[in-house]
């Protein structure tokens, strides 16, 4: 399962492509003359268009909002290029500055939806920050005063956004990437690639060729878009088939791996024993943290991928190794979880977990956990997934029958 980690990690490779993609366009020579296309000054908009109605769609209110508040940052500078470019340092320094520090004080708070009084709130400031950059146009003399200040000035010769605006951004992007609970744990990071492309585009609208910088701007704008539709699609894929309590994969997954199978391939299905009473005795979240305790085992196992089929039973897939092997690393799998201690939470327990050796052991209240495993191969008598699958229930049924604790394979 250790691959898995990084295939789930792989929808952060999309905005990596994109600034790569970006930056070499924009090296071509005749980038440009894309100012002269008309789709080409209309993708921004499409872009974060289609990222603003997904994120309605998917209940997805930080998307929306950032997508809303983008789209009026490329129309108040790319509608209004041909015109003084006063304003426009002064725009770029509230768009740098209010982006990192909305898109954090939406991840902070927890996501409600958009069609809410929560979300029309939002909606409302946003709103309010939008009009207050539609209005920089009737200060002329705002960009000059803004100059006066350190935290205002281009932070260096290579970077033209204001230093203040970096270090809103610095500031907030270890927030913005960190996982929040019961969300993808990609998606707060593709929301701040998104903020970090745009970024870099309000970087090229500061640019001193006028045509380069309009043309940077906008496709750093549109592949910002472009990411925040990708953010909202892999989050829903996420919930779709990854299970949330367990962080496995999930039963429409296996399925999917069923139809991509290779020959030899083996199956074990994996149950926990008496976990009826454990639910009885403890209560339901004392049974979630089973579940979540026999998941990471079932993650660190060499035996084959596992899934949450459903309930309290898994589901191990094996390409890599004869019948055999995999037996006997389904033996090894059994004994890590017998030997294993899983300790009842206390509910005097500190907020913050204690260090190893400072816990009394008289506090410690350990449950004591097996499992019940039933195996099948391919071969005649099983030609297809779903009966090799049928095969090691029995298996596993047989395992319980007689004794539990043990390692049964299909006859």
């Amino acid at each position: 399962m250790s691959d898995d980690r990084y295939r789930f990690l792989l929808p952060l490779l999309f905005p990596a492509g994109l600034l790569l993609v970006g930056a070499i366009g924009l090296l071509l020579p005749g980038s440009a003359a894309l100012l002269n296309d008309e789709l080409f000054t209309l993708m921004p908009y499409f872009a974060l268009g289609i990222a603003f109605l997904l994120g309605i769609f998917f209940a997805q209110s930080r998307v929306s909002l950032l997508s809303l508040f983008s789209s009026t940052t490329v129309i108040l500078l790319h509608a209004t290029s041909g015109g003084s470019a006063d304003f426009r340092p002064a725009a770029v320094l509230l768009a740098a500055t209010t982006l990192p520090i909305l898109a954090l004080s939406l991840c902070v708070k927890p996501e409600r939806g958009v069609l809410t009084p929560f979300g029309t709130r939002r909606f409302v400031c946003v709103g309010l920050i939008a009009a207050l950059a539609c209005a920089l146009p009737h200060f002329p003399g705002l960009n000059t005063w803004l100059a006066s200040f350190p935290l205002g000035r281009p932070l260096s010769a290579l970077i033209q956004i204001p230093g203040g605006a970096c270090i809103a951004l610095a500031a907030t992007a270890p927030f913005l990437w960190r996982r929040r609970e019961h969300e993808a744990p990609f998606l707060g990071k593709l929301i701040g690639s998104a903020v970090v492309l745009f970024f870099v585009g309000l970087d090229f609208a500061l640019s001193a060729n006028p045509q380069r910088g309009t043309c940077g701007f906008l496709l750093f704008a549109t592949a910002s878009g472009a990411t925040l539709s990708w953010a909202v699609l892999a989050n829903a894929w996420w919930h779709a088939n990854v299970d949330e309590l367990t962080q496995l994969p999930g039963r429409r997954l296996l399925k999917h791996h069923f139809r991509c199978l290779h020959e030899p391939y083996a199956l074990a299905v994996v149950d926990i024993d008496h976990f009826k009473k454990v639910n009885d005795t403890y209560g339901h979240d004392t049974g979630d943290q089973v579940l979540r305790f026999l998941a990471a085992q079932l993650g660190k196992t060499n035996a084959g991928r596992a899934y949450r089929q459903g309930g309290e039973e898994f589901v191990i897939v094996s390409e890599t190794c004869e019948f055999e092997a995999f037996v006997e690393r389904l033996e090894d799998l059994k004994r890590s979880v017998e030997q294993s201690q899983f300790v009842l939470r206390d509910e005097r327990r500190p907020k913050r977990k204690p260090k190893e050796g400072q816990v009394p052991a008289a506090r410690k209240k350990t449950i004591p956990l097996t499992v019940s495993i039933g195996a099948a191969c391919h071969g005649k008598r099983c030609p297809l997934p779903q009966d090799v699958l049928e095969a090691a229930d029995r298996a596993l049924y047989a395992a319980k029958e007689n004794g539990r604790n043990q390692v049964r394979r299909a006859k």
